[in-house]
């Protein structure tokens, strides 16, 4: 029954967007990024600057000797600051930059032969194919992130772009789109969100996935050891150390090495606790 009020929800918004593709994806996405950020991120956030005791209990920060400020500290920007920099990158950057990949996609769809850019139908797909093309989007969002990342933490890229990300020394969960307008573009926008175009997902699975997206990158950039965080400190210890730990599923920084010193540094610590134990 739910299922069937659901997918009469999904034809009846289907309708009302009268088959324009372009306005139901990325205004659909700018929405479900704008709600999930902003509330989850949002209160995170609150939970760090208003309510720091109760964190304690359940998700301790990983740095607490760098607590979150809303003016400027020595190791993080000013709230003000932040705030502002993520609604330009949301509303000037992450939404032309999908307007644009879709209408890339229209033009190159004769060209390519299989089926891309992100597509609105009334009926869903088959279950096996909407798993097939996620999982192939995730693998490409972890080897674009990783290589789009890696590059920018090279000599004039990282002074002129990617060191603003870097002003967080210590990250908060509202601090996962705080970056240059360039690395909002190619390494927010196109590198995380494009492969779910290139390999044409369905809109709503694609819809869902924005919004696990957006909830994750919060939860990455938190800086808390929340109970449902699948990488705990991993880009926690990037921000920290500002090297390594450059994917976001760990993958292509076990191929590559790049996770090496994070990895010595958690075996060190596991055996100085049993070390302390005995």
């Amino acid at each position: 029954m739910a299922l069937m009020a659901f997918a009469a929800a999904w034809a009846a918004l289907v309708d009302a967007a009268d088959e324009r593709d372009v306005d139901l994806v990325v205004v659909g996405a700018f929405v479900v990024m704008m709600v999930v950020y902003w509330s989850y991120g949002g209160a995170l956030a609150a939970l760090e600057l208003y309510a720091p005791h109760v964190l304690e209990r359940f998700a301790p920060k990983y740095q607490p000797t760098r607590p979150l400020r809303v003016q400027r500290t020595a190791y993080n920007p000013s709230m003000r600051a932040l705030i502002q920099n993520v609604l330009i990158n949301q509303c000037l950057v992450v939404v032309p930059g999908m307007w644009f990949m879709s209408r890339v996609c229209e033009r190159a769809q004769p060209y390519v032969p299989w089926r891309i850019g992100v597509h609105v139908t009334r009926e869903l797909p088959p279950l096996w194919d909407t798993l097939a093309r996620m999982a192939v989007a995730a693998v490409l969002v972890e080897v674009f992130f990783f290589t789009s990342h890696y590059v920018l933490h090279i000599g004039p890229l990282y002074r002129l772009v990617h060191k603003r990300h870097h002003e967080f020394h210590a990250p908060t969960a509202l601090a996962a789109v705080y970056a240059h307008p360039i690395e909002a573009l190619f390494g927010n926008t196109f590198a995380v969100i494009g492969p779910a175009w290139l390999v044409g997902v369905h809109a709503l699975p694609f819809l869902l996935g924005v919004a696990y997206g957006w909830a994750s990158t919060c939860t990455g950039h938190a800086g808390l050891s929340l109970p449902w965080s699948r990488g705990k400190d991993f880009h926690d210890w990037h921000h920290e150390y500002n090297t390594g730990n450059y994917g976001t599923l760990q993958i292509m920084d076990a191929l590559f090495g790049t996770d090496r010193r994070y990895r010595e540094q958690k075996r060190a610590q596991r055996q100085a606790t049993k070390t302390k134990a005995r």
